[in-house]
């Protein structure tokens, strides 16, 4: 491709040890849910029977499954690519260098636990569910290398408007109350600072303004309205085919240099991408993705100066994701992919997009010491 000329000044602005690429989830992506012994995970059995969890069991290691991650993690260091494996439960291949301990904990709990509308659907309304006990269940186990949090920009709406402490945050604490563990001195000091990088899912900005009315009960950011447009009526960015999600760059860029200001530890992007409208056939419009691209032209540019001119320490990025899937409850209506797959054809047939060849050329561009020219 032909490196766009308000991105020409940032050629060999990355280390060379810097890593890109794409995230995916095992659930989303790879089917053959009961193949070689495999067991459902709770999003199959949520999927099948809405409300229902699976009883836990004792049952020995699956072998197969064991093998099919090593032989996965084989292929591709052959092939020259470096995995970073999220563990939520599971065992530590020593091929694997990088490690991530969950993903995403606020949305699981929020959306699998509070709300009920995911996997395993326990909610904190006794009237949703009557199974579950939102108060004990999930007990979230601790990592020792990193943690991927969803983290979207939040601005606010009238701009006139006047971690690491070991604990959680004192609006948490008001508005959840007991709910939330209480942590011994000893406990906290191992919680502090105990990440060695930062990994954030990072999709969109909201502009913010305080609700006056009562909180929902799933409420977990402070009792805040989330708007399209500010006071002024300027809107937060062009659309996609996701309700919540919009293309906004310039709220990428705030969030990294807070995290950093805040925090002051490398920071991993494992998740960053976009739909787009109207995808719903492989044709050439379709393939050429123009709007993706342009929303991945966006946000590399925001991390590349961030790292330039702002000096944040920004070590990975990895675009959502690398082909079409099973995006949870929206089922297979939501197209992240830089991949089309055409889901009716019995064997499912790929279709690349530009946008893959995009972000290749872009970080082949930007990393030092990568081979690549302008045009």
């Amino acid at each position: 491709m032909t490196i766009p000329e308000h991105l020409q000044d940032l050629k060999d602005v990355l280390p060379p040890t810097f890593h890109f690429g794409y995230a995916t989830a095992a659930a989303q992506v790879e089917g053959g849910w009961n193949a070689d012994g495999k067991g459902p995970s709770i999003w199959d059995t949520f999927a099948h029977t809405p409300g229902k969890v699976k009883d836990a069991t004792d049952d020995p290691v699956n072998e197969k499954g064991l093998q099919y991650y090593s032989n996965l993690v084989d292929e591709l260091l052959k092939n020259g690519i470096t995995p970073f494996v999220t563990l939520f439960h599971w065992d530590i291949p020593q091929a694997v260098k990088h490690w991530i301990t969950y993903n995403e904990p606020g949305v699981y709990t929020l959306a699998g636990y509070a709300a009920g509308v995911h996997a395993p659907a326990r909610s904190s309304n006794r009237e949703l569910n009557e199974e579950g006990d939102s108060s004990t269940e999930p007990f979230i186990q601790g990592g020792t290398i990193g943690i991927t949090l969803h983290g979207n920009n939040s601005e606010p709406w009238d701009e006139d408007d006047p971690l690491d402490t070991g604990d959680y945050p004192e609006s948490m604490r008001k508005q959840l109350g007991e709910r939330l563990p209480r942590f011994t001195e000893e406990e906290a000091s191992l919680v502090r600072g105990s990440s060695d990088f930062y990994g954030m899912n990072s999709y969109t900005t909201f502009f913010v303004r305080h609700r006056d009315g009562p909180a929902d009960i799933n409420d977990h950011s402070g009792n805040i309205d989330k708007l399209d447009t500010n006071k002024q009526g300027k809107e937060r960015g062009p659309a996609s085919d996701t309700y919540w999600l919009r293309t906004c760059p310039w709220g990428f860029r705030k969030l990294l240099n807070w995290i950093w200001a805040r925090y002051h530890v490398p920071i991993c992007i494992t998740e960053n991408g976009t739909t787009a409208k109207g995808e719903t056939e492989p044709s050439e419009e379709v393939l050429n993705d123009k709007f993706r691209i342009e929303f991945f032209e966006g946000y590399i540019e925001a991390l590349a100066r961030a790292v330039k001119e702002d000096g944040v320490d920004i070590r990975t990025y990895f675009a959502w994701t690398f082909t079409d899937n099973w995006e949870w409850a929206a089922g297979y209506t939501d197209r992240f992919g830089v991949t089309f797959v055409d889901f009716n054809s019995a064997e499912k047939k790929r279709y690349p997009k530009r946008s893959a060849t995009v972000i290749k050329d872009l970080f082949t561009y930007m990393i030092k010491g990568k081979q690549t020219s302008i045009g």
